[in-house]
């Protein structure tokens, strides 16, 4: 079997795992989904713009060393979702990109990531006492060690969004 190194960037952490080509998928779809739900202290319109805006996601969707080279959220059906991103101290790159399967103005975002052998990323939100629940699933994954790392860097990446939004 082939090893394949992957990278997930953000919040200026970088998660590095290996990816075994042609070992057999787990069995159970729950073993290799995310799922992480939350409550952002801000209007559902801040939170849907902060998933949908470029100029917005940039703010929270990594962090140094790793700047944003191309990031591009056509947020309809068939727009094109793209992320490539490049580390400012040694120059490696890391891009991903997919296709936004649904868009509901501030309640559901859906979209593929082509990375690897490819997941869907759904997101959901609704209105809380005190704000938003967001909730992210996105699988299925390989493996539980790419799902890990994958649930990793969405939490990373949520705790920034968090932080923007409610500063």
């Amino acid at each position: 079997m082939a090893a394949v190194p992957h990278f997930f960037i953000c919040a200026s952490r970088v998660w590095v795992y290996t990816v075994l080509l042609g070992e057999p998928a787990m069995s159970k779809a729950d073993d290799t989904t995310i799922r992480i739900e939350r409550t952002i202290a801000a209007p559902r319109d801040k939170v849907f713009a902060a998933l949908t805006t470029a100029e917005i996601a940039k703010l929270w969707w990594t962090g140094p060393p790793w700047e944003f080279t191309n990031l591009t959220l056509d947020a309809k059906p068939g727009g094109k979702f793209l992320y490539a991103i490049r580390n400012s101290e040694d120059g490696s790159e890391y891009a991903t990109q997919g296709e936004y399967q649904e868009a509901v103005l501030n309640e559901r975002i859906v979209w593929t990531n082509e990375e690897g052998e490819g997941t869907l990323v759904t997101v959901e939100l609704a209105d809380s006492d005190g704000g938003t629940t967001l909730s992210v699933t996105q699988g299925s994954f390989p493996d539980t060690q790419t799902r890990d790392a994958h649930q990793g860097g969405w939490n990373g990446c949520l705790d920034q969004m968090e932080k923007l939004l409610t500063n």
